[in-house]
């Protein structure tokens, strides 16, 4: 879910040979065009996270950073395993999570255990599967969480807030 590529971008800058993929066609198109203004060799591929066409333990990190958690709890699962599948042992994974701390879990009707379905803009009609931190846990077994962290932030103009936790954490070797 690299959306316009902010993350891309930066790292393509910094030096690091760079994938990445989005569900939004209109988004896919705009970030290959900067990859093509800057002759870069890769284009970003459009495809779901459910559905991620990358060979097994090809990666060496992956950043899901606002991703994952747009999803009901199944395909955010399936999402999770594909990562967890591309990465190679050892490999880095930063993420970050929705807590069901966050206002908007308390605004919306639950549609599953920990899932609530936008109603109006923006994200409008689209799940948010919130998680407290033993649910990270269970759901990121496979790793040795490195950091865990809870951030609560304000947005639009001081209107809005979310919580999030942001983990790093490495591929266990054999799980």
């Amino acid at each position: 879910g690299c959306g316009l590529g902010r993350h891309l971008l930066f790292l393509i800058e910094m030096g690091f040979d760079v994938h990445g993929s989005d569900y939004s066609l209109d988004a896919v198109r705009e970030v290959n065009q900067r990859l093509n203004d800057i002759k870069y060799p890769h284009e970003v591929k459009h495809e779901s996270m459910t559905e991620i066409s990358e060979p097994d333990e090809s990666y060496d990190a992956v950043i899901a950073y606002n991703v994952v958690y747009h999803a009901y709890l199944a395909d955010m699962t399936k999402a999770l395993n594909n990562i967890y599948r591309i990465l190679k042992p050892g490999g880095s994974l930063l993420i970050t999570f929705q807590s069901v701390k966050s206002p908007i879990y308390n605004k919306e009707e639950e549609v599953e255990p920990g899932t609530i379905v936008k109603k109006k803009e923006p994200e409008i009609g689209v799940p948010h599967h919130l998680v407290d931190r033993d649910e990270i846990l269970k759901l990121l077994s496979g790793y040795r969480i490195e950091e865990l962290s809870y951030v609560e932030h304000e947005y639009d103009r001081m209107r809005g807030k979310g919580c999030h936790f942001v983990v790093t954490a490495v591929k266990y070797g054999i799980v």
